[in-house]
């Protein structure tokens, strides 16, 4: 199998979200350790006395929820974008890409 048969067909956008469909379980455990390790820095900070606690929680809560919102509307994008596929090749492609992310979490 060459290079271009393993590649997903279509455009640099449909092989991004694919890509992140292949990726799903890495990109959230990859986000998580990095949301536990910025609370953790918050908080240690604000303990050595750099900040109050009340500054430390603050920017904890708005850096979350900033975080959910961009979360949400890459989400939303990647919902739209698989809701409008055309091409029956990178159908074909998406559709497999779920199915075998289904079996890899025993959703199937």
């Amino acid at each position: 199998m060459t290079l271009s048969e393993r590649r997903p067909a279509g455009s640099l956008q449909s092989r991004f979200w694919i890509w992140t469909i292949h990726r799903q379980s890495f990109l959230a455990r990859t986000i998580l350790l990095y949301i536990w390790a910025a609370v953790s820095a918050i908080i240690f900070l604000s303990l050595i006395g750099r900040f109050s606690m009340e500054a430390a929680l603050y920017g904890i809560f708005f850096g979350g929820m900033t975080i959910l919102f961009v979360l949400w509307v890459l989400i939303e994008r990647r919902r739209t974008w698989l809701l409008g596929i055309t091409d029956p090749e990178v159908k074909h492609e998406a559709h497999e890409a779920m199915l075998s992310y289904m079996a890899l979490k025993g959703l199937l």
